[in-house]
């Protein structure tokens, strides 16, 4: 673990963010959906900002560049002006690895009406150098948050794949929401093809919501693990959560084996109650016992994040579930015994990650329909919140029709419970064949959830019938 320091209109959004903190959220509805990237432009932020940039010398054999596509999207809000959203993404995915020409911000000052791109300095084609420290091929893994200042931190994971193989984990700063970002500031740089073969991937970013000054960063670095309490075990998908009182809880997938046998997995937490200096024991969540989706129809791999957590933490004082932590992920409770395949499930700690109620599977896709890559977020009045993709809607008709689903539970009710969650629709039916393919089809290995008062924002990637992959803003309020 590293810890680094350093559409509606905006009246309306902050009217309702205004209004509704610590307010009682009721039913839930999609209000609208905004596309973040790609054209039209306005109001999407328009094609790649890289399409000019030569990059025939970084392509591996027989790889292929899906220019003007957006994936892997996260997303978050400027809790000093609820009317700036900043939604960040792959730019310009290849087909031989989980890495982009460039990482982008889409930024609104409007509530998701309007989208602009600017980005950091992360790799070549986005004005990466030798100077600047981001002289890379690539860029992957992005990342974004706010302190409570309002300043912006993106991080991402930059890499060279043709010649010598260099990465590194990299962050810049915007002081004016996102309009302009700082020169990147390394946190890790490594060459990953000779030994000791370290390898950054799987970067995530946390402010501290209460101190401005207190910003930590996550990463597995392969093979070395962030955790290593055991042999021949690793970590992947840290997520870091500040608690009310400045405890840190990282929560994370333990690939855990010896020697050649089978490698089994487990999701783990660890606590720091000195800002990430030192951590405790792990600490067992769950059993991970994810399984990768597949086209139903035709058996082809669906990629995605198997058994990566997202964490959410409550920081409302008046709510009742003030301080609670929850964890989803992908994983096959619930599913078939004999034929099982991708579930949500849920769980949550009451006693800042020390205990973990049981898992639970959550999604409220048909039986025997598979669910996958979900986000979780916090209302302003305890209201909990996941997304999800499913094929619910499959039908033997050429094309695999997927839909985006938020489900929510009130924190007065008990959402270890799967009948205190109501489900609503927030997009599709698109075509996920479309998108692009990394070892299969391809939208991220996660998606952004948020939230402005208890109104929720959910920054996902879907296909079109002109476009391999786009970024869209759900906005779903009471």
């Amino acid at each position: 673990m590293t810890s680094f320091l350093a559409g509606r209109p905006a009246e309306v959004w902050n009217e309702q963010a205004e209004v509704a903190w610590g307010d009682r959220a009721g039913p839930y509805g999609t209000v609208a959906v905004y596309q973040a990237s790609g054209t039209p432009s306005p109001p999407a932020d328009g094609n790649s900002p890289f399409a000019g940039c030569d990059i025939s010398g970084f392509a591996q054999s027989s790889e292929v560049n899906y220019l003007n596509t957006e994936d892997a999207p996260v997303a978050a809000v400027d809790p000093t002006d609820p009317s700036t959203i900043m939604g960040v993404y792959q730019q310009d995915q290849w087909s031989r690895s989980r890495a982009a020409t460039g990482l982008v911000a889409g930024v609104s000052h409007d509530g998701g009406q309007t989208w602009a791109a600017t980005w950091p300095h992360f790799s070549i084609c986005a004005g990466g150098n030798a100077g600047n420290g981001g002289d890379f091929q690539r860029a992957a893994d992005p990342g974004v948050a706010f302190s409570p200042n309002g300043d912006a931190y993106f991080i991402g994971r930059s890499i060279n794949l043709v010649g010598p193989g260099r990465n590194a984990v990299l962050v810049s700063k915007s002081t004016d929401g996102g309009e302009h970002w700082g020169e990147p500031v390394t946190l890790a740089r490594n060459n990953f093809d000779v030994s000791p073969f370290y390898n950054n991937v799987s970067t995530s970013i946390t402010a501290d919501p209460f101190d401005s000054n207190n910003l930590y960063a996550a990463w597995s670095e392969q093979p070395r693990a962030i955790v290593m309490y055991r042999k021949n075990s690793g970590t992947y998908g840290n997520q870091v959560a500040v608690l009310p009182g400045g405890t840190l809880v990282d929560v994370f997938d333990n690939g855990q084996g010896s020697g050649n046998n089978d490698t089994g997995f487990d999701i783990k937490a660890i606590r720091s109650t000195d800002r990430g200096a030192t951590w405790s024991a792990p600490i067992e969540v769950a059993p991970e016992r994810a399984l990768p989706p597949v086209d139903p129809d035709t058996g082809a791999p669906i990629r995605v994040g198997l058994g990566r957590p997202d964490l959410a933490v409550d920081l409302n004082p008046s709510s009742d579930g003030y301080g609670n932590i929850y964890a989803v992920w992908a994983d096959s409770l619930g599913s078939d015994k004999k034929t099982p395949y991708s579930t949500v499930v849920f769980t949550e700690s009451t006693d800042g990650g020390l205990t973990w109620s049981t898992l639970v599977k959550v999604n409220q896709s048909p039986a025997g329909v598979q669910a996958f890559t979900p986000s979780v977020d916090v209302a302003s009045d305890g209201t909990v919140a996941v997304t999800y993709y499913d094929f619910r809607y499959n039908t033997p008709d050429p094309g695999l029709p997927t839909d985006y689903w938020m489900i929510h539970c009130h924190a007065a009710t008990d959402c270890t419970d799967p009948a205190n969650w109501a489900e609503n629709h927030v997009a599709g039916s698109f075509d996920i064949e479309q998108a692009p393919n990394f070892r299969g089809y391809y939208l991220g290995e996660y998606e952004g959830l948020t939230s402005i008062g208890t109104t929720f924002l959910s920054f996902f990637a879907q296909t079109t019938a002109t476009d391999q992959a786009n970024t869209y803003l759900g906005v779903v309020a009471p």
